[in-house]
């Protein structure tokens, strides 16, 4: 009987032991899935919010040639790059940063080697401002 006992307690430890790894690794398991899920979730709104940006930049596509022509008369044709729509973290030299931009590349006067930049700050709804938009080197463009 003693034998039957000294037995007995280490292979049921260890059976628990399993049991508890065995259900451990389960519960990991479901937790990484529903991670994964929201994780492509929010992947997917960053994709649905980023159409919507493109769209509402092309609804005001005239408005930034005329903004881009006055800031550079030399600057005749415009092509813009949509699917280069970016957020940024504006950096202002302090430790918790500034706002952030949305940045859209385009191309002047039919080449690829004038490029430049076009930066709006967004509003609540993550849409662009127009009104703030600017660029950092529309000067630098010549014809």
């Amino acid at each position: 009987m003693k034998k039957y006992v000294k037995w007995l307690i280490p292979i049921s430890i260890i059976g628990m032991l399993l049991a508890g790894c065995q259900m451990n690794s389960e519960s990991k398991s479901q937790s990484n899935e529903v991670k994964n899920s929201k994780q492509s979730a929010v992947k997917k709104g960053k994709k649905v919010i980023k159409k919507e940006q493109v769209a509402y930049l092309k609804k005001y596509e005239k408005e930034l040639t005329e903004y881009v022509k006055t800031q550079n008369p030399d600057i005749s044709e415009i092509k813009y790059d949509w699917n280069s729509v970016r957020i940024v973290e504006a950096s202002n030299g302090t430790p918790q940063g500034g706002e952030q931009l949305l940045l859209i590349w385009s191309y002047a006067n039919g080449s690829e080697l004038t490029n430049f930049t076009l930066n709006f700050t967004l509003g609540d709804n993550q849409m662009p401002n127009i009104d703030s938009v600017g660029s950092d080197n529309l000067s630098t463009i010549e014809d």
